[in-house]
């Protein structure tokens, strides 16, 4: 039986070829870790922006059907809270409720309505009469507060 010698793979490698020292390493380390920490809480908070506004956009669409509601049958719809995405909300044609966003609108009348929506993982919730402005309340991200 004959032994291998393994010193043939030493011929192959540049004697004065070095890796990486232990401090360059950190180093790198180390300016990773700061650009991760200035990273993840813009990423954050441009995530908690995009949630808020699928709630405020849906809000505008259900506003919009509902305008287009009255036009027709002079009256407003109300219905129950809706949370998830649906095709259409019963009774208004081309409002839908975009995924993980709650919807209601109440107080409906021949002259009035009130629609109020919010993102489960967003931090404000809206309301908005007919003829009036837009209110934004702060919310528990993670939770519903319209009875979704």
């Amino acid at each position: 039986m004959k032994l291998q010698n393994n010193n043939h793979r030493n011929k192959y490698i540049n004697p004065e070829s070095r890796g990486f020292t232990l401090i360059e390493l950190m180093i790198t380390i180390a300016i990773i870790g700061v650009l991760a920490t200035i990273a993840i809480p813009m990423f954050s908070s441009y995530k908690l922006k995009t949630f808020n506004a699928s709630a405020k956009s849906d809000l505008g669409n259900i506003m919009i059907a509902e305008e287009a509601h009255y036009t027709k049958n002079q009256t407003y719809i109300a219905f129950k809270p809706l949370a998830g995405y649906q095709q259409t909300i019963p009774n208004l044609p081309g409002a839908r409720v975009s995924k993980n966003v709650c919807a209601k609108v109440s107080n409906a009348s021949n002259s009035n309505f009130t629609v109020q929506t919010e993102h489960f993982n967003g931090d404000e919730s809206y309301s908005n009469a007919a003829n009036a402005s837009l209110h934004s309340n702060k919310k528990t991200i993670g939770k519903y507060t319209i009875g979704c």
